[in-house]
């Protein structure tokens, strides 16, 4: 019987994705590679890959594809699809903060922390893949739990499901497929008497993420990955990409600073004397280090950037406007340093304890509340080594942490050991509830603007060919044109990449401008018109121009701009 607080969770998720209004006629960041996966198998009932998606994508596909089935194509109906597994996420969460022995109103706050976070709201208003891998991951732990604690009985029908789910969300994103190899392994080792069971399970897993993986890599425009050219690439520049590390890490106690607060703040209050005066001094060390080296937060952007959400100035033509400027970036930098620290010296300061515990696991003696946090545990050391490996190719985004959340979370309200929660961690949920809210609301409304250009175009018989809009929309016409993006790393077929150079895609693009990355991979793209966030010297205005949207943060009309060569007709 779902309680209070777990609805508590799914109507605040609700209404937050609602707030946002996830209403616009065009693809948000690279979810257009998945919605034309989606379109192409409601279409043909086959997965048809396009070149972009290293990831498989598999259920979400199909979710996708039921979706517009029942209501037709649109990318608005494709992120309302994740609505639902958005709450999901929600109720999963709550549900293992409670198995963990938390108590109702901080599950509540846990959860809502994670679903809140800037990293992850704003995915919840798109169709990207990390909410849905987010919920078979959640759901196969949870399945985990009703193995451990159930009776012998079920145990097949719990190890079927964890087997099941990891497999589906490893279908979604293959790292996940480490889940029932990991979980299926402590339970053979937790319980002699399912280990039989367990092992069989484990093997199962196995060859259904070998048979996945096979049948993936022989799929036209599929694209594969390795974690070798992120290993080398931190063994060639370790400074930066050791620094991206660190910043990501001391992200995850920003995004959750609402629930890792329970850890800081009491230690910055009192009863910790020599601990306080260690934090205080580095944290003084770590300012000096911002303001000396310009260090400053966000250290690994993708979702959450000094733009709000994504960076429009890689994705979009133009300026767009800055949402943090340095002031705010340093203080969140101080903030998420601070926090960090304060976590290290409570670890410093409970190592007898959290030895205890681990002696306690590794003699199988910890009670039933415990395991979730463990099988969390053993998944996310090997993840974060993988995940983490990508800052060596600078493709390490914060994103990527999000299935780490959870067991940060639950720790941090344990943490708490009886002691009532600092009020603060309320005000900095909603503080960071409402900023997630407002980011992932401008972004949205800044998409339906340039869709609104394009449409202004259309009308007047402009081909999409002759649009450049902005990433998502010149990728989504390429693969309408051609069914692929121009990538090099396609592979097969061998001969569908072709190599252009930055010149040779810039046409009647001004010189003085330099030449968007993403025009390589879309070459069906003439470019005779454009839709800017900022005029660009060299082009001038059409009839449509200027075409205004509100922001919430800041709280300002906004202008998109549709302009030309002075040779289009």
């Amino acid at each position: 019987m779902v309680n209070r607080g777990a609805w508590i969770v799914a109507i605040v998720a609700a209404l937050a994705v609602l707030l946002i209004n996830p209403i616009a006629e065009i693809s948000w960041n690279d979810d257009w590679c998945y919605g034309r996966m989606a379109y192409e198998f409601a279409r043909s009932g086959t997965f048809v890959y396009n070149g972009w998606a290293a990831a498989m994508v598999g259920p979400q596909v199909l979710w996708g594809a039921l979706w517009i089935k029942l209501f037709g194509f649109s990318f608005t109906v494709l992120r309302l699809s994740t609505l639902p597994v958005f709450i999901g996420c929600g109720v999963l969460l709550y549900r293992l903060h409670r198995r963990a022995g938390i108590d109702d109103n901080l599950s509540t706050l846990g959860s809502l922390a994670t679903l809140l976070s800037p990293i992850v709201l704003p995915l919840a208003a798109s169709f990207m893949t990390d909410i849905f891998g987010l919920f078979l991951f959640l759901l196969s732990i949870v399945f985990l739990q009703n193995l451990q604690e159930g009776t012998r009985e079920k145990a097949g029908l719990w190890i079927a499901l964890v087997v099941l789910t990891g497999l589906l969300a490893g279908a979604i994103r293959q790292l996940f497929w480490l889940v029932p190899l990991v979980a299926l392994g402590y339970i053979a080792w937790r319980r002699r008497e399912l280990r039989a069971l367990a092992l069989g399970g484990a093997a199962v897993a196995l060859v259904g993420t070998v048979a996945l993986t096979l049948w993936y890599t022989k799929q036209p425009y599929a694209l594969g990955e390795s974690v070798v050219p992120g290993i080398k690439g931190i063994v060639h520049n370790p400074v930066p990409s050791l620094l991206t590390i660190l910043g990501l890490l001391m992200g995850v106690t920003l995004f959750l600073f609402p629930v890792v607060s329970a850890v800081v703040l009491p230690r910055l209050g009192g009863g910790a004397g020599k601990g306080r005066l260690i934090v205080g001094v580095l944290a003084l060390a770590s300012a000096g280090a911002c303001f000396l080296g310009k260090w400053l937060f966000p250290w690994s952007y993708n979702i959450c950037s000094e733009f709000g959400v994504l960076r429009p100035a890689d994705t979009a033509l133009g300026d767009p406007e800055l949402v943090l400027s340095t002031l705010p970036r340093l203080v969140l930098s101080l903030v998420a340093l601070l926090s960090s620290l304060c976590v290290v010296e409570w670890a410093i300061a409970e190592r007898a304890t959290l030895i205890k515990t681990l002696q306690r696991v590794l003699a199988a003696q910890t009670e039933k509340t415990d395991h979730g946090v463990v099988i969390l545990a053993l998944y996310s050391v090997p993840y974060l080594l993988v995940a983490l490996s990508r800052a060596g190719i600078g493709m390490s985004w914060d994103r990527y942490l999000i299935p780490v959340f959870p067991l940060v979370t639950i720790l941090a309200l344990r943490s708490l050991a009886g002691r009532a929660l600092p009020k603060a961690a309320w005000a900095a949920l909603a503080l960071f509830g409402l900023y997630s809210v407002a980011v992932s609301h401008d972004y949205l409304a800044f998409l339906r603007a340039e869709a609104t250009a394009v449409q202004a175009l259309e009308k007047r018989g402009v081909p999409a060919t002759q649009i450049r809009a902005n990433f998502e929309f010149d990728c989504w016409t390429e693969t309408e044109q051609k069914g692929f993006i121009n990538d090099a790393r396609i592979h097969n077929p061998v001969d569908a990449y072709r190599d252009l150079t930055d010149e040779q895609m810039r046409g009647v693009w001004p010189t003085s401008q330099k030449v968007p990355w993403w025009w390589r991979f879309t070459p069906s793209v003439e470019g005779r018109y454009f839709v800017v966030t900022t005029p660009i010297p060299g082009l001038i205005d059409t009839a449509d121009t200027p075409i205004t949207y509100q922001r919430w943060l800041p709280w300002t009309t906004a202008t998109i701009r549709i302009q030309q060569s002075p040779t289009a007709n």
